[in-house]
This record gives structure tokens, C-alpha cells and sequence, in this order.
């Protein structure tokens, strides 16, 4: 039987703040290897990892930097919530594995505890008048008391002087002109 991947919660969070893509949170965790055999009786199977006495386990979501499993099952999670994450071989190590670990296409079981969460500089922007999308994409920016609507996915030129350089920032007519070509 193929398994999907799901979250079931242990502990609900705060149900208010979520992570959202670039954020980075602070997550404890124990994986274990999926034993179909036994999860019927509650077993979840071989544990080969955890992040208990280790310190710190600092991710960043929606980047590509953990598992797929995880950057679409811990944005779902609010803070302080703990829940078990099953997720199946493909969103995990696929094909590949994690030699001498990981069996190929193995599914995943993880305890995870959302712990604390750092919004990213995106976030920051956003309550400086730049509106994202759940993607980080530019949807409007407010100049003063207008606002500009964009719906599209150009580049936009990047200004070394400002405060969040590498975001995106320039002066109004740049802007403008960037939006008007997009």
C-alpha cells in the first residue's frame, strides 16, 4: 500500500503564526525509517536520527534546503505546535537514498516540535510596504498613498544602498518603469 505524505498533531501550536517560504525556524526532531509491518501497532519503525542534544536545528522552508516532505508539511505548522510528519520516498531521499542511513525510496516518520520561527527578510519588507504572495512573489508595493498592483514574475533591479538590499528596493520611477516592461 503506497503511503501519502500527512501530518498528524501531537500538540497544536498557537494557531496563528505560521512559516511561511524563506522563513527559518527552529525545529526539534526525531526520524525514523517506516516499518509498514509493525505501524499498525504504533511502532514507527528504526530511528536514524534526531536532533535531541545537538543544540540549535535551524532550517530555512521553501528553499529547497531540507526535504520536500518538510517544505510542504512545516509551513502547515503553527508555533509551538509538535507533530508527526509521514512522509513517503519520493518526498524524502528518493531514489538515491542516503547511503548507509537511508534505504532508497525509504518512507520517513518524523516527531518534529516547531519551536521558534525567524521571519525572513521578505517578511520584514512586506510590513514596509511591499505585499508578497505565499511565494515570496512581488504583488504590490505602496509608494506614498498609492499602490501598485503587480501580478507577474519579472526580475526587478536591485539598489545597493538600501536598507534591504538584494529585496527588490529602487526609487519609484525605476520601479515603475521595471513594472511597465514586465
Amino acid at each position: 500500500m503506497a503511503v501519502s505524505l500527512q501530518k498528524r498533531i501531537l500538540r497544536p501550536g498557537n494557531g496563528k503564526d505560521y512559516p511561511r517560504k524563506l522563513d527559518e525556524v527552529i525545529i526539534e526532531y526525531t526520524g525514523w525509517l517506516h516499518d509498514a509491518n509493525l505501524a499498525d501497532q504504533g511502532y514507527k519503525g528504526e530511528e536514524f536520527d534526531s536532533s535531541a542534544g545537538r543544540g540549535e536545528f535551524k532550517i530555512q522552508i521553501g528553499v529547497g534546503k531540507v526535504i520536500p516532505g518538510w517544505d510542504q508539511l512545516v509551513p502547515q505548522m503553527s508555533l509551538g505546535e509538535k507533530a508527526t510528519l509521514t512522509i513517503p520516498g519520493h518526498l524524502a531521499y528518493g531514489t538515491r537514498g542516503f547511503p548507509g542511513l537511508i534505504p532508497k525510496n525509504a518512507t520517513l516518520i518524523f516527531d518534529v516540535y516547531l519551536k521558534a520561527e525567524y521571519k525572513d527578510l521578505v517578511s520584514e519588507v512586506s510590513q514596509a510596504g511591499i505585499d508578497l504572495d505565499q511565494n515570496g512573489q512581488l504583488i504590490g508595493l505602496q509608494l506614498g498613498f498609492t499602490i501598485l498592483g503587480y501580478h507577474g514574475s519579472a526580475s526587478l533591479p536591485l539598489s545597493t544602498f538600501h536598507p534591504y538590499d538584494g529585496l527588490g528596493c529602487v526609487g519609484g520611477t525605476e520601479l515603475l518603469r521595471s513594472l511597465g516592461d514586465a
